[in-house]
């Protein structure tokens, strides 16, 4: 084995351990060496892009467009878009996808990632667009691109057209079970649209009587049905279940909260709005921060970062909790504000209210730290996490990283 192939084994290794941050270490070696890999430089930037460096990704990006073939430059562009996107710069990524697209006209993965941005961003005519282009393509994933427009037709209410997209996507593969469960998840919607539609004032008339308890029951039979729905991860029947819950029973707040979101997953984000705004009206005082996260994680889910901080921070200013800190810094993290996010993650670390431990927080601060250079301050973090949750897996693999990644800069130090 040549030292440049040791070198690329080294990396693959750290890779297949999902150390990311020992993975940009190797990387930086590697490349000090041998810094024509094209290969190396898209790992490189794929794993800084993973800890929010995406100044220095961009310019591994740039490093890797120089040195691969024009076969590779339709992924590379691929790669700049998920970085936008991650960052929350749709506009920005979807010219990333638009560019890939002119390089590679016939490959239905880059019309796939368009069409899910374009979903995400609440455009759904243009990702049905781009999904049926990448559905007309004749490779191994247009049944993907089938399955992904099966939702936006959903979402567009075009029901039928949406049961036939899913199942063209189990004729190109039959053994996806990502497409068999959106069929049964489509069927059974299908059932709950066709059953027969009460109204308010029939659910008022059965419960005249003894049957305040039978209200009720029927409500708690409601809520049963949308919580099938959401642990099957069937959304499209957990959308029709939810409306048709809110409709019976406009005062339950629990469940416009979970409208919401499933709201949010179609990308429907006026009628989610709406739907978290009256979650939010109904809701007690004790569960207003709640309501106010689901607003921050729809504005986020959109890509309006700014409006999802604002959220998040009405949200702690009425009750401070650690998971919601995480929720803020981790928010600021793929903003790519390192020291904002450091700021809110040690805020959640002091916070100790009830049922709510710090030890997330910490696990949050160690790429935050790494990224900042503050070494040793990272690897403190990973103990303090560990220590409050010997079970914590994420910080258990978060140490075995830290101590890989810092073996690598001393063999970088060594070598340079």
């Amino acid at each position: 084995m040549t030292p440049c192939e040791d070198s690329q084994a080294r990396i693959k290794e750290a890779e297949e351990n999902g150390w990311t941050l020992c993975v940009v270490e190797r990387c930086q070696e590697h490349l000090l060496l041998f810094p024509r890999d094209g290969r190396i430089w898209i790992e490189y930037a794929q794993a800084l892009m993973q800890v929010s460096r995406y100044q220095d990704a961009l310019r591994a990006l740039d490093q890797a467009w120089e040195f691969s073939s024009e076969r590779v430059r339709p992924g590379l562009c691929t790669c700049r878009a998920k970085l936008f996107r991650r960052r929350g710069d749709f506009d920005s990524a979807a010219q990333a996808y638009a560019q890939a697209a002119d390089l590679c006209h016939s490959e239905s993965f880059v019309f796939n990632f368009a069409g899910l941005l374009e979903h995400q961003r609440g455009d759904l005519r243009a990702a049905e667009d781009l999904l049926r282009r990448g559905a007309a393509c004749v490779d191994s994933s247009s049944d993907e691109s089938w399955l992904f427009l099966s939702g936006v037709l959903w979402a567009l209410e075009r029901h039928g057209e949406a049961l036939d997209a899913c199942e063209k996507a189990i004729s190109l593969d039959p053994e996806s079970r990502s497409a068999r469960r959106r069929l049964e998840d489509i069927e059974a919607a299908l059932e709950v649209r066709r059953a027969p539609r009460r109204e308010p004032w029939e659910r008022q008339v059965l419960a005249v009587g003894d049957s305040l308890a039978n209200e009720m029951s029927l409500r708690d039979q409601s809520l049963r049905r949308i919580k099938e729905a959401q642990e099957k991860n069937w959304f499209c029947c957990a959308l029709e279940r939810c409306e048709e819950h809110v409709r019976l029973h406009a005062n339950d707040a629990r469940v416009w909260g979970a409208y919401a979101r499933i709201l949010t997953e179609f990308g429907l984000y006026e009628r989610a709005l709406e739907a978290a705004d009256q979650a939010f009206l109904l809701c007690s005082e004790a569960a207003k921060p709640n309501a106010l996260e689901i607003r921050g994680s729809l504005w986020a889910e959109r890509g309006d970062f700014g409006q999802a901080a604002t959220a998040y921070a009405e949200s702690l200013a009425l009750r401070p909790v650690s998971w919601m800190f995480e929720i803020a810094g981790t928010l600021e993290w793929h903003r790519g504000d390192l020291h904002a996010a450091e700021k809110l993650l040690r805020q959640g670390t002091i916070c100790q209210a009830k049922g709510h431990d710090a030890n997330c927080c910490w696990g949050s601060l160690v790429p935050v730290l790494w990224s900042l250079e503050l070494y040793d301050e990272a690897l403190q973090a990973c103990i303090k996490a560990i220590q409050l949750d010997p079970e914590d897996e994420r910080a258990r693999a978060s140490f075995e990283d830290l101590h890989a990644a810092l073996a690598a800069r001393a063999d970088l130090r060594r070598d340079t």
